[in-house]
C-alpha cells in the first residue's frame, strides 16, 4: 500500500478520500484525483484503512546541508522543469520547478505534499505525481517504469518497444493495438511497469497512461502481470525505403543492459542503494528477456512489414517450446 497525501493541512487522523489499484498496489489519497478514475478499486474504504498519522513525516522543507543526487531537468507538463532531490534518514525530497515539494519515505509507503502552490485539480500537478514522485515510491517497492510502449498477445504474454523520443514506440504501439486479427492489445504508451516475480519479469498493465483517455485506459481483469517475452529498441536511424524491415541478432547481454538503464525514468532520482537494486534488476531481465534491435522505414506504410517481422520473431519461442518430433 502506499499512501498519498496531496493537502499539506490533511488531518493527521483523517481517513482516505480514494483508494485506486495502480500495478498492483493499493494507492490510498486524501484527494481524489480525476485521471485515476479508471483504477479505482471497488473495495470500500473503512475505518480499517489506515489514516495519514501513519504516514505523516516530520519535515517542514528541503534539506539544507545535504548535497543533492540530482539538480538538474526533467520533462514534465510539455516543457523542461528544473528538478531537485535529496536524501535524508527520513526519506526522500523532490522539489519541482521551485514551487511543488515532495517528500517519499524510504520504504516507498508514503508520499506526502509539502507543499500547494498548484490546485490539486491540476494537470500539472497529476503529471508530477504520476511522474517522478510515484515512479521513484514504486521503484523502493521493487517496480521498474521504463519509457517505451507495450502491447499484450492473445497467450497473455507481453513485448516491449523502447527508443528515443521520437523512434515510433507510440504509433507502432497503437498499430498492433488495432491489428485487424486483434492478436494484440495496446497495454502502456509511455510508461511501462515491470518487476521481477521469482526471477521472472512481468509487465504490470495497470499504469495511468496520461496521453490516453479515460476509454482508453488499459484495465486487464484476466491477468494482474504479464510475463514480458521480448524487447526491441526502435533505431530512430531510418532506413532506406526499399531495404524494409531490418531485425538485428539479439543484443549481447551488456548492450541490452545498458538499454534498460538509460530507459529507466526517474533513474536519476535513485540514491546510491536504490541505484544499486536497479542496477542487480536490469541485470536480472536482460538475462532473461531478448532484445533486439529494429530499423525500418519512417512511414505508415512499413507498420504491417514491422508487424509480420514481430510475428515471424515471436514464433521462434513457440516453435522452441513444441516437443520435437518423432524420428
Amino acid at each position: 500500500m502506499i499512501n498519498l497525501q496531496l493537502r499539506p493541512q490533511t488531518s493527521p487522523r483523517a481517513l482516505p478520500a480514494a483508494l485506486y489499484q495502480v500495478v498492483g498496489q493499493s494507492l490510498v489519497t486524501d484527494v481524489a484525483i480525476p485521471c485515476l478514475a479508471p483504477f479505482s478499486s471497488p473495495a470500500p474504504l473503512s475505518n480499517g484503512e489506515r489514516t495519514f498519522e501513519d504516514c505523516s513525516l516530520a519535515l517542514t522543507g528541503a534539506p539544507s546541508r545535504v548535497s543533492p543526487i540530482y539538480n538538474g531537468e526533467g520533462w514534465i507538463g510539455g516543457q523542461w522543469q528544473a528538478v531537485k532531490s535529496w536524501k535524508t534518514t527520513a526519506g526522500y525530497h523532490i522539489v519541482i520547478a521551485d514551487m511543488e515539494h515532495f517528500t517519499v519515505t524510504t520504504d516507498g509507503s508514503s508520499i506526502v505534499r509539502l507543499s500547494e502552490t498548484l490546485p490539486c485539480s491540476s494537470p500539472l500537478l497529476a503529471e508530477i505525481v504520476l511522474g517522478p514522485v510515484l515512479l521513484l515510491a514504486l521503484a523502493l517497492n521493487g517496480i521498474y517504469c521504463l519509457h517505451g510502449s507495450a502491447v499484450t498477445r492473445k497467450d497473455g504474454t507481453a513485448i516491449a518497444f523502447l527508443g528515443s523520443s521520437g523512434a515510433g514506440k507510440s504509433t507502432l504501439g497503437l498499430f498492433l493495438g488495432r491489428h485487424p486479427t486483434s492478436l494484440w492489445k495496446s497495454i502502456a504508451d509511455d510508461v511501462i511497469a515491470l518487476t521481477l516475480t521469482e526471477g521472472r519479469p512481468f509487465l504490470l498493465p495497470d499504469f495511468p497512461q496520461l496521453k490516453w483517455n479515460h476509454s482508453e485506459q488499459s484495465s486487464l481483469s484476466t491477468w494482474s502481470q504479464l510475463p514480458l517475452v521480448r524487447c526491441y529498441l526502435l533505431d530512430a536511424s531510418d532506413v532506406p525505403q526499399p531495404v524494409g524491415v531490418i531485425l538485428h541478432s539479439p543484443m549481447n547481454q551488456r548492450s541490452a543492459f545498458q538499454t534498460f538503464v538509460h530507459h529507466t525514468h526517474a533513474a536519476r532520482l535513485f540514491d546510491a542503494k536504490l541505484l544499486t537494486y536497479h542496477l542487480g534488476f536490469c541485470d536480472d531481465v536482460t538475462r532473461a528477456v531478448p532484445v533486439r534491435r529494429l530499423q525500418y522505414p519512417r512511414c505508415l506504410a512499413s507498420l504491417p512489414l514491422v508487424t509480420e517481422a514481430v510475428r515471424r520473431d515471436l514464433l521462434v519461442d513457440i516453435e522452441a517450446a513444441l516437443p520435437a518430433a518423432d524420428p
